[in-house]
C-alpha cells in the first residue's frame, strides 16, 4: 500500500472497504498464486444480490457443509436457529 497509493485513493470512496481491502491487495500481489479461494463460510445467495437470512429450515443444510461459519442470521426473523446451533455445538 505504501508503494502504490492508488489503493488508498480508491478505498476512500468504497462503501464498507474492510470487506474487500485485504483481498484486493493480496490478489494484486506476488502472493496471489498461493491464495486459497475459500471463505470457510456457508452463504445462501439465492435470495437476491444479498445473502439470504438463514432460518430453522436451513439448519440441516448449513450444518452439513464443510464450512465452520455461516452468514447471515437475524434474531428478529428467526432466533430459534441460533438456539439450534448452540444445542448442536455444545
Amino acid at each position: 500500500v505504501q508503494q502504490n497509493n492508488t489503493y488508498v485513493k480508491f478505498f476512500k470512496n468504497v462503501n464498507i472497504p474492510e470487506e474487500i481491502f485485504f483481498q484486493t491487495v493480496l490478489q494484486n500481489s506476488p502472493l496471489n498464486s498461493r491464495l486459497v479461494n475459500d471463505s470457510l463460510r456457508h452463504i445462501d445467495w439465492s435470495d437476491s444480490r444479498h445473502p439470504a437470512v438463514l432460518r430453522k429450515q436451513d439448519f440441516k443444510r448449513f450444518m452439513s457443509t464443510d464450512k465452520p461459519f455461516a452468514r447471515k442470521f437475524d434474531v428478529t426473523i428467526d432466533e430459534d436457529v441460533l438456539d439450534m446451533i448452540d444445542q448442536a455445538t455444545s
